[in-house]
């Protein structure tokens, strides 16, 4: 086991920060937990992660990048956004029950290819590019659960 910290300062305009160095580091390891301090800098809000991790093997790191796109829900279908707005709210809630960053547990690129490819098996989860071990560990069978209403409620 490793582990890594990354520092990132609030973007006054976006009011959000910058999460795409976390995002490519994700995209080659498996984290394993992280922990994260908020703190202020010459006043700028600014948060630091220690991430625990493993590296993901070679051949499987393309299959677990996750995607990037600017916003995932733009080309989505109606009847998969339903099941994105569904997976959002409860990745939010979990999120702020563990007193954790939303985009830690998943990213909106993530949950959107959990929306579109629907996985009913941790073995399909899995397959989604971004979720591997730690989060089919942590997360699969509350997705799965979600999806199963989602199916059941004809969404």
């Amino acid at each position: 086991m490793k582990m890594r910290m990354f520092t990132f300062k609030l973007d006054p305009v976006a009011g959000t920060f910058d999460d795409g160095p976390l995002t490519a580091f994700f995209a080659a390891h498996d984290a394993l937990d992280a922990t994260e301090h908020w703190f202020v800098h010459d006043g700028v809000p600014t948060l630091t992660m220690v991430v625990r991790y493993r590296d993901v093997p070679a051949a499987s790191a393309s299959r677990h990048a996750p995607e990037r796109t600017a916003e995932p829900v733009m080309e989505m279908e109606p009847e998969h956004r339903a099941v994105f707005d569904a997976l959002r709210k409860w990745r939010n809630e979990r999120a702020k029950r563990d007193g954790r960053p939303p985009y830690v547990l998943f990213t909106n690129s993530q949950i959107a290819s959990i929306a579109r490819s629907r996985p009913d098996t941790r073995a399909a989860l899995e397959a989604v590019p971004g979720v591997g071990e730690a989060r089919i560990r942590d997360y699969a069978d509350d997705l799965l659960a979600l999806l199963r209403t989602a199916r059941d409620a004809g969404g």
